[in-house]
């Protein structure tokens, strides 16, 4: 069930390999967004770019998607340390994110959480979600 879940979710945006390809997908000032997943002390790491918009959550989506996917018990971790503006569409993607790894036994982990995260996260109504994402 996971898997069609997971091959369902990934139909609707391009892959981080279409995008490289064609061009289209996550756009930076100098070509596509790549975030990748870093092992470190133990840990999933994933540092968000500057912006996180509409077509970079589908990015992060992915990723996320892989790291849950992984066999393993190591941590998610969010390193929020670029990151400069954020879109309904990301925080969507991030509270869906911790969530689905609660629900396996895992954590995500949020690093370097600045002002413009929070204020996005409170002006959504979203400040117990993001409490309790800092939490975990």
């Amino acid at each position: 069930m996971v898997t069609v879940a997971i091959t369902r979710s990934l139909a609707l945006f391009p892959s981080r390999k279409f995008a490289v390809l064609s061009g289209f997908g996550p756009q930076g000032k100098h070509g596509p967004i790549l975030m990748e997943i870093n092992e470190q002390n133990g840990r999933l790491v994933i540092e968000l770019p500057a912006v996180l918009d509409l077509p970079v959550a589908a990015e992060l989506r992915d990723l996320l998607i892989d790291a849950a996917a992984r066999d393993t018990s190591q941590d998610v971790v969010l390193n929020f340390a670029n990151l400069e503006r954020i879109s309904t569409a990301g925080i969507q993607v991030i509270l869906s994110a911790a969530s689905a790894l609660r629900a396996v036994a895992r954590r995500l982990v949020v690093e370097s959480l600045g002002d413009t995260p929070v204020s996005a996260f409170r002006t959504l109504g979203l400040s117990a979600e993001l409490t309790q994402l800092l939490d975990s």
